[in-house]
């Protein structure tokens, strides 16, 4: 009884710190993101500050995030991210490998958006003023480097899905050819019947 109930209060302690990474910080740094995304495009004018609501910012990632695991696992957009999320999945809770997790899924993609989130708000305070620009010019630029990194982002994601595509689509012609060529090699083979010697 005793080692069932220290197994439960291990695996229940790997669930909740894998739940307190991926649904705490992870949500709310994609909901920030997409906010800052299209907030000046739609919500706020040029002379205004942006209201940042973390509630709003969490639920809109976990949306997002909710739904960006439908479309991971159902195509082969990223087919290595999708391998270890489907391992993660096939394993379950009861057999979770939390230091796997942590380092494989929520350590790449909590530093990655982290980077998302610093570049350019760094590049708008710190790497411009040492340029000379003036203070209206680089809160512009950083109201306008989330969309431009969005559309960077979305772009080559885009890219990298057609060349996948392409070169599927490639190597499922080049063996389809070589079938092809194959049965016509053998068919000829076999259509010429060797003469038995007289």
């Amino acid at each position: 009884v005793v080692r069932w109930i220290t197994a439960t209060l291990v695996r229940a302690v790997k669930v909740a710190v894998a739940a307190a990474v991926l649904l705490g910080p992870v949500p709310l740094m994609v909901g920030f993101l997409v906010d800052a995304a299209y907030l000046p495009l739609v919500r706020v004018d040029a002379r205004q500050t942006a209201y940042r609501d973390r509630l709003g910012h969490w639920l809109t990632g976990l949306l997002l995030l909710k739904l960006w695991h439908h479309l991971l696992c159902r195509t082969t957009l990223a087919p290595k991210l999708r391998i270890k999320v489907l391992g993660v999945q096939a394993k379950g809770w009861r057999r979770l490998e939390l230091r796997a997790l942590l380092m494989d899924l929520a350590l790449p993609l909590v530093s990655n958006l982290v980077l998302l989130i610093a570049i350019p708000y760094l590049g708008a305070f710190l790497a411009l003023p040492l340029l000379g620009v003036r203070k209206v010019s680089c809160i512009t630029a950083w109201r306008w480097f989330y969309p431009g990194a969005l559309g960077g982002c979305v772009a080559s994601a885009l890219a990298a899905w057609a060349v996948s595509g392409i070169t599927l689509l490639h190597d499922q012609l080049r063996d389809a050819l070589y079938l092809v060529g194959r049965r016509l090699h053998n068919l000829e083979e076999s259509s010429v019947a060797p003469r038995s010697p007289m």
